[in-house]
């Protein structure tokens, strides 16, 4: 049996429709080609997409004496992954966003990952700060500075500490030093998060907008 040169694997691969069309299939393929005579490090790398639903990562490198060398994994299930990942996160995000409560949610790592648009209203990230840039320790800091219940947040740190997953819900409440009051609650999530929710409980005729307080992160 005749092993088919690096050319006549390409076109088998087209005709057997295991990669995707390119919009201009000669000048894909010399591209490719010339990696086989480029320098170490001259990689080639790209994403398939195919009709049928399967994603592939492929990539080429030059190796010794003038070959060629091709990986292509399959990564259908990595990528469905990522999408349905990114779809819940959109989900939960527009959910969120609905409640009146302001939301705050850290990861087990103690990071801010996500709020809520009622949180950007009574809370504001200094500077540009970015949600990542916000650790649990660093906001509670911060809410016992904006309130005179160092006792409420000393539980919710409790509740945050690794190996807590199964602490009972800590609530509260949050006397601003404004006067404004907030009823706190903080639970674990089934993922390990630790979610935070604030809310005016005040009866409607007494109830305001709090003003919003800046939530700083350490430089």
């Amino acid at each position: 049996l005749s092993r088919p040169g690096i050319e006549g694997f390409l076109n088998r691969m087209r005709e057997k429709h295991v990669m995707p069309e390119p919009r201009d299939y000669r000048t894909w393929a010399r591209r490719l080609l010339e990696i086989e005579t480029s320098a170490p490090g001259g990689d080639f790398a790209e994403t398939w997409s195919l009709p049928g639903g399967q994603t592939y990562r492929f990539s080429a490198s030059p190796h010794p004496d003038g070959a060629l060398a091709f990986l292509i994994e399959d990564i259908t299930s990595e990528t469905h992954l990522t999408r349905n990942v990114r779809a819940e996160m959109e989900t939960s995000q527009s959910v969120l966003n609905q409640l009146d409560d302001a939301i705050a949610v850290f990861a087990p790592n103690g990071h801010l990952v996500l709020t809520n648009t009622a949180f950007t209203r009574l809370w504001t990230l200094e500077g540009e700060e970015s949600l990542g840039a916000v650790t649990l320790p660093e906001a509670l800091q911060n809410w016992r500075e904006a309130s005179n219940d160092p006792d409420l947040w000393a539980r919710v740190a409790a509740l945050g500490r690794a190996g807590a997953s199964d602490g009972k819900p800590v609530r509260g409440v949050m006397r601003m030093e404004d006067g404004e009051t907030l009823t706190i609650e903080a639970r674990r999530t089934s993922t390990g998060a630790l979610m935070i929710a604030f809310s005016n409980d005040a009866p409607p005729a007494l109830a305001t907008t709090p003003r919003a307080q800046v939530l700083r992160a350490s430089a």
